[in-house]
């Protein structure tokens, strides 16, 4: 019995479909460490099949919470009661930063951002020089880690959005960001 070419097509287009779900959600266990919850996973992988370069930077911004939950963990960074700090990944090249796509911004007394990222590249090493920007119309984007007013716990929060306060392309205005979804509720080293 011959199987139609129109069924073989449809085959096909199935398991390419099955393919990029299986990497997707491959790609989201990695860069997350195995720590983010399986919901996250499965948003994540959701995420891909409807909007993939969202999906890429959504992965690599868990990967920037990891490395700030791990500097927290050990108090290479120490925050009080309502400060934050923030790590973007951008569309420009740095000149403050080897020209690399980072950026960041902190609670008095890291020395600005390049110190910060000297201290998280020492939780992965690459990350700086992998950082990208996928989506069309996104400038940057970035994750903030708040701590929560008198508890132990802080919540992380993913940001993004477009255009820059300065030539430089150093500044953002994240105050009214395209986009702003909190990745995990809250978080106790």
């Amino acid at each position: 019995m011959k199987i139609p070419l129109r069924e073989k097509r449809q085959g096909v287009v199935e398991y390419a479909l099955l393919l990029a779900f299986v990497v997707i959600i491959g790609a989201a266990l990695y860069t997350s460490g195995l720590a983010n919850s399986v919901k996250t996973v499965f948003d994540m992988a959701s995420m891909g099949i409807s909007n993939p370069e969202k999906a890429q930077d959504m992965a690599y911004a868990n990967r920037m919470a990891e490395m700030l939950k791990k500097a927290i963990r050990f108090k290479k960074i120490e925050l009080s009661d309502g400060s934050y700090v923030i790590i973007y990944a951008q569309s420009k090249p740095n000149p403050n930063y080897n020209g690399q796509n980072v950026n960041g911004s902190g609670t008095v007394g890291y020395g600005g951002f390049q110190n910060m990222w000297n201290t998280l590249s020492g939780y992965d090493e690459t990350a700086a020089k992998e950082a990208s920007v996928h989506q069309s119309g996104i400038d940057w984007y970035g994750v903030k880690v708040e701590k929560n007013k008198g508890s132990d716990t802080y919540k992380i929060t993913y940001v993004e959005g477009s255009g820059y306060s300065n030539d430089s392309h150093t500044r953002f205005d994240d105050s009214h960001p395209s986009d702003s979804r909190v990745l995990e509720e809250s978080w106790t080293p």
